[in-house]
């Protein structure tokens, strides 16, 4: 349920910038929208989340659903208190990351977000690894906007990516769709960059007729346009033949 109403929230916030924006504000939305996912665990930290207001305002349409997010936001407290004790790498794998009764040994941790256990396996190496190669694109996007022609299909993927990116911090929504989307996006960034491709050259330059040969005797000799087995004859300039065979050789343009 709590999914549910997260992907409605996201649409209800990211529809009207879609729809009533052009493609260089869409794309700027994205790129900071993107920057904030990537920064939310120092403003977590940091206090900066109003996580008390985000509580009040869900208790006000359901207490059930308060809770989930109450008992979500304390868990991200624990985990995150637990994931600063190794900071630059993380616990590893097996569990390490979790928080564990001192008497029983019974896990009492839950992670949700796919940031706080990525933070908490991997460390920060491992989560700008995998969220700044995320945001990189939309950032590049939006940097060159200006200068880049850029589609509405492009800013729209964009900002899919960042629709994806912002359910990943109550979700482990990071899937493999959400890598293609990011490698779509970079590799059209590189297009656009560069240009026209290369299979856009017009078919003149390919079809050109190639120069005429000059012979070695003066004469001025074309490539043979005929059948095979017929040779063509060569253009001789009128002023070679007055003079005959023993006259001077000159090459006259034609």
């Amino acid at each position: 349920m709590f999914k549910s109403v997260g992907a409605f929230v996201i649409a209800v916030l990211l529809l009207p910038v879609v729809l009533f924006t052009r493609v260089r504000t869409q794309l700027l939305v994205a790129a900071v929208m993107a920057v904030v996912v990537l920064l939310y665990p120092v403003l977590r930290g940091a206090g900066y989340i109003p996580t008390d207001e985000i509580h009040e305002i869900a208790l006000q349409y359901s207490e059930d659903r308060a809770q989930s997010l109450e008992f979500r936001l304390d868990n991200e407290d624990t985990l995150l208190a637990k994931a600063n004790e190794r900071p630059l790498l993380g616990w590893g794998s097996w569990g390490r990351n979790q928080i564990y009764d001192s008497v029983t040994g019974e896990m009492t941790s839950v992670t949700d977000g796919i940031w706080i256990i990525i933070i908490g396996t991997a460390g920060w190496v491992g989560y700008l690894a995998q969220f700044g190669l995320l945001t990189v694109p939309l950032v590049l996007f939006a940097l060159h906007a200006r200068r880049l022609d850029v589609s509405v299909a492009t800013a729209g993927l964009a900002i899919v990516l960042t629709a994806n990116m912002i359910d990943m911090l109550p979700n482990s929504g990071m899937r493999p769709f959400t890598w293609l989307i990011a490698g779509a996006l970079v590799g059209r960034f590189i297009a656009v960059r560069e240009g026209t491709p290369a299979a856009d050259v017009p078919r003149d330059v390919e079809t050109a007729t190639p120069a005429a040969t000059p012979a070695s005797n003066g004469l001025i000799v074309r490539k043979p346009r005929g059948m095979p087995g017929q040779h063509a004859e060569p253009d001789i300039a009128p002023d070679m033949v007055a003079a005959g065979a023993g006259g001077p050789k000159r090459r006259v343009r034609r």
